[in-house]
């Protein structure tokens, strides 16, 4: 199998003329371009497809390992660290919410898998919309499904997911707020084997699912023009300090950098107003 690592932000200056970052936020993930990046170590919650969109690869680290790459797929919760500050480059990052999310999290050790880059040929009239800074909405949403699409052919098949931990997530899609013991409940299950059920189902624990969809959320909130206490609040998260240290561990960095319109333009589908985000 192929190899490597990720990731994101605290990007550094680069020299002479550069594209505005874009971030394209959807359901089921985000699309994240830039001409560069620089990110200390990461656990992002997400399944991650690191693609250079250049001839220059990307400089990424896993467990101690670092090495050059230009297409990389990455299992969720895996340590890295990513120096490119001169490499342009895209970030497709499927969430838990995602059908496929599953195929990510049963990656086997190292937790990374190097594809080369001619794998991506569906995607070169996106990324040429990237590099021209013609994309939009639209373009990205098709980007992210041909991305997704491509990467898990690679990966093994999904059997279908319990019908108990579909009913969950979808209780939680339709109130988030409500005590997890609830699931279980409906499941006719202890909490204790509900979420024995649901870490072995999706990959990952139940409490780390429900911290991806405030994290999601306060995502949709940054991208309205929302406060970090306005969005903290709609998201679900205790206080905005409690966003900033779980969005610093997700991404790298304090979401305080995602807020300055002149280096990074966040689109996104839904409107973030105040009890509409959780259900998004």
């Amino acid at each position: 199998m192929p190899i490597a690592v990720e990731e994101r932000t605290n990007s550094t200056a680069l020299p002479g003329p550069q594209h505005q970052s874009q971030l394209f936020i959807y359901e089921g993930g985000f699309v994240y371009a830039c001409d560069g990046m620089v990110a200390p170590r990461t656990e992002r919650y997400t399944g991650t497809v690191l693609l250079a969109t250049t001839e220059r690869d990307l400089d990424v680290e896993v467990a101690g390992r670092r090495f050059a790459v230009g297409a990389v797929l990455m299992r969720p919760f895996v340590p890295k660290a990513l120096h490119a500050p001169h490499a342009p480059m895209l970030s497709v990052a499927i969430n838990p919410k995602h059908p496929q999310y599953r195929a990510f999290t049963r990656l086997g050790p190292p937790g990374y898998v190097i594809v080369p880059r001619t794998f991506f040929k569906v995607l070169r009239p996106h990324i040429k919309a990237v590099r021209d800074g013609t994309m939009g909405m639209l373009q990205g949403q098709r980007l992210f499904t041909d991305c997704v699409q491509a990467v898990t052919a690679l990966l093994a098949p999904l059997r279908p997911l319990d019908a108990r931990i579909e009913r969950g997530m979808a209780m939680l899609k339709a109130d988030p707020t409500q005590p997890l013991e609830s699931l279980a409940d409906a499941a006719c299950l202890s909490y204790y084997r509900y979420s024995h059920l649901f870490s072995n189902e999706m990959g990952i624990s139940l409490r780390q699912y429900v911290l991806s969809l405030k994290i999601h959320a306060a995502c949709h909130c940054i991208g309205s023009g929302m406060s970090l206490t306005a969005t903290a609040h709609a998201a679900g998260f205790t206080d905005s300090a409690h966003l900033s240290r779980v969005w610093a561990k997700a991404f790298g960095g304090p979401p305080t950098q995602f807020l300055n319109p002149h280096k990074l333009s966040i689109q996104s589908p839904l409107a973030a107003a105040p009890g509409m985000v959780w259900n998004a």
